[in-house]
């Protein structure tokens, strides 16, 4: 296991190695995990659970070390944990809660070592800084905040000053190498995860996309619902207007403004996955926190009525209602939170636990599918094999036939298909259902065993 040659399950007849990655701190400590613990996906979970409770505990510093006011740091705390982005990959089995810790802890150190000098937060910012920049490219835009921290400490000085450029070598020199790497890797196997090609293929400001009315509806609902939780949205406009009540610091504007500029930069990448907008999720937490204390600091609100005169509501009214609009808050986020599960997860587990039943360790199997590459389903089954998506040809599958494939899993996951009518219409799945025994056939999925050959 070496944590420079990562590989994976998706492999065919290869040795797994693959290219183009982002460095797999994440991944390398779950399987250190899985060594001490056995293997169960709850170590990958688990290790998610513990970066979001640093995360919010770094967050919370942060907050109150630029506000100096603990109503406002409680509640952008609690603006980011009930965010239905945040409440789903807090604990999921994905880098992006490791990747959110080492942002706000890098910020945060950085930010105190521009105010105290002190070399023991210049050091942690640069460990978050180089862990924060390998494992997520997307996290290259706190560059900005960064430059903002800089020019607020040392103004236009800050072009000539060592440890500023010591921090920037270091940062971003390791990101070159350990991406310059990456890429070499692809000529093993060639196998890569595309991280570069991505960047290269889809460009930057894609004015067609951008200016769509399909992309500026979809990133507007998906805020809306996934990061405002739609009741939030309305305290974080207040917070927008009356920010600099509580503080003239501009670091939280740097921290969207740079977000924002991620994804007007790369608009088909964030279209296609929501997980790219959580690193929004801070400052978005930050000005609606603001916009909370504004109205739990409100002493007295009056009413004027023509027939009743003058109403007043007191602040103890007042901090009820926000209590509640939070409670609705994290009704609407356990609800919100359903938008994530809508890739048939029990279904790809069930598949995978019968391709485990019915196949040896060292079978090789070939996953056909409509949406995706769900390569999560050689994980669960302890297999190896290829990913093939239906727009392949039936010379391919008798390619990978010959070179060792012993099943073949068909999964259909768009839910208006079904196997019957895509058996119907698609010559891979003809070829593939023909190829040898059907093991198990549901109305979505069919699990076939290549040939004759007994297990």
């Amino acid at each position: 296991m070496n944590i420079f040659f990562p590989r994976i399950d998706e492999r065919g007849d290869t040795s797994g190695i693959v290219g183009e990655t982002e460095f797999p701190i994440y991944s390398y400590v779950v399987a250190l995990l899985y060594r001490v613990f056995g293997f169960n996906d709850l170590a990958g979970r688990l290790l998610s659970l513990i970066a979001f409770v640093f995360s919010s505990l770094y967050f919370y510093k942060l907050v109150f070390n630029l506000y100096k006011k603990e109503t406002v740091a409680v509640f952008s705390l609690l603006s980011f944990m009930l965010m239905p982005l945040v409440a789903y990959y807090r604990r999921a089995f994905m880098l992006e809660s490791t990747m959110l810790f080492f942002s706000v802890a890098l910020l945060f150190h950085f930010m105190k070592w521009t105010e105290h000098n002190k070399w023991q937060d210049y050091i942690l910012a640069l460990l978050f800084g180089v862990s924060c920049f390998l494992i997520k490219i997307p996290s290259l835009v706190l560059g900005l905040p960064l430059l903002y921290l800089s020019f607020r400490k040392f103004r236009w000085r800050f072009f000539i000053r060592p440890s500023l450029w010591l921090f920037g070598l270091i940062t971003l020199g390791t990101t070159f190498l350990w991406y310059f790497h990456s890429h070499k890797l692809t000529e093993i196997n060639n196998l890569s995860f595309g991280v570069m090609s991505k960047v290269n293929a889809y460009g930057l400001f894609d004015w067609q996309i951008l200016t769509s009315h399909e992309f500026v509806s979809l990133m507007f609902q998906r805020l809306k619902r996934l990061v405002f939780g739609e009741i939030l949205i309305v305290f974080m406009v207040l917070g927008l207007f009356f920010s600099r009540k509580y503080s003239p610091n501009k670091l939280p504007w740097f921290w969207l403004a740079s977000t924002i500029i991620f994804i007007v930069a790369f608009p088909f990448m964030n279209k296609g996955h929501d997980y790219y907008q959580i690193l929004i999720t801070f400052p978005i937490a930050i000005f609606t926190g603001i916009g909370l204390t504004l109205v739990w600091d409100i002493r007295e609100i009056t009413f004027k009525n023509n027939t009743l005169g003058a109403a007043s509501l007191k602040q103890g009214g007042i901090r009820a209602g926000t209590i509640i609009i939070l409670l609705a808050t994290l009704a609407l986020t356990v609800s919100n939170t359903k938008y994530f599960f809508g890739n048939k997860i029990e279904e790809i587990y069930e598949d995978a636990q019968r391709i485990k039943g019915n196949s040896d360790k060292k079978d090789l199997i070939v996953l056909i599918n409509d949406y995706g590459t769900h390569s999560e389903l050689f994980y669960h089954s302890h297999r190896k094999g290829w990913v093939m998506p239906i727009t392949a040809t039936p010379p391919q599958l008798k390619n990978l036939i010959k070179k060792g494939a012993r099943y073949i899993e068909i999964m259909i996951m768009i839910e208006t298909n079904s196997l019957r009518q895509m058996s119907a219409d698609n010559p891979l799945i003809q070829s593939a259902l023909k190829s040898g025994k059907i093991v198990r056939q549901t109305e979505r999925s069919a699990l076939v065993k290549i040939g004759n050959t007994d297990k």
